[in-house]
């Protein structure tokens, strides 16, 4: 994908991708498909010859799965409400452990409250 002139330029927008230069995303989903089949059968020939990285490479494998399925999916099941949820208390660790560093830096979360 790198050899077209507008490649990581202000000018490659999706509709210049959609409609110029992938039509239908065949060549964007081709690639995924390749990369992620070609991981999943070097992750499970790694697990199946060094026992020591079993886990490692086990984790990867189902992570390059899901990669996978995701990227075959029509509509992809994600739960805007468990996000905003999850954001949320994560920002809260983040300030609690981080305001004192912040206001110190002239910084503040003000721009993050809802």
């Amino acid at each position: 994908m790198g050899s077209y002139s507008l490649y990581h330029t202000l000018y490659e927008t999706y509709h210049a991708v959609a409609n110029l230069m992938d039509p239908g995303f065949n060549f964007h989903l081709a690639v995924a498909r390749l990369v992620c089949g070609h991981l999943i059968v070097t992750l499970y020939d790694i697990m199946m010859i060094h026992s020591s990285i079993k886990l490692n490479c086990f984790l990867t494998f189902q992570m390059t799965e899901l990669t996978l399925n995701l990227s075959e999916s029509v509509v992809l099941p994600f739960d805007v409400v468990s996000y905003a949820s999850f954001l949320e208390k994560d920002l809260d660790k983040i300030e609690s452990k981080y305001k004192s560093l912040a206001a110190a830096n002239g910084a503040t979360f003000g721009n993050t409250e809802s």
